[in-house]
């Protein structure tokens, strides 16, 4: 019963969150620690291309563009997780809650994986791409 309860919440949040699962971990079947250990994985793969993406970008940019990607990333992350912290409050005391947490930080930071790509994708003179 208790079961069966907490796969309706979350099942209700992620829907009210209007998540697109990008880890697909969230499958009914799975149990919470499974679900914890798949969210923590696709997190970490996510921070693996964040990082990679960022070091390319700051290698890439001019000496100021540097220090502005340095304290832009820094400023990122906290907001990053204090976000996360926010969108999970409705999990907290459950058994899914680490894994609603890390899929959250996985979201936000594939997101800002693909900005930072964007960012180095963008054609020579486009402004809005931070002149680095």
């Amino acid at each position: 019963m208790i079961k069966q309860l907490l796969w309706t919440v979350i099942g209700v949040w992620l829907g009210l969150c209007g998540a697109a699962q990008a880890s697909d971990c969230f499958d009914l079947s799975n149990e919470p620690a499974e679900l914890t250990a798949c969210t923590r994985k696709a997190l970490g793969e996510a921070n693996t291309l964040f990082v990679k993406n960022y070091h390319d970008l700051v290698d890439k940019a001019r000496p100021t563009g540097r220090k502005k990607l340095r304290e832009a990333w820094m400023a990122w992350l906290s907001f990053r997780d204090a976000q996360c912290e926010v969108d999970a409050l409705g999990s907290v005391g459950t058994p899914l809650h680490d894994a609603v947490l890390a899929d959250c930080l996985e979201q936000l930071t594939m997101e800002q994986s693909d900005r930072l790509q964007t960012q180095l994708t963008c054609e020579e003179g486009d402004q809005t791409c931070g002149g680095q």
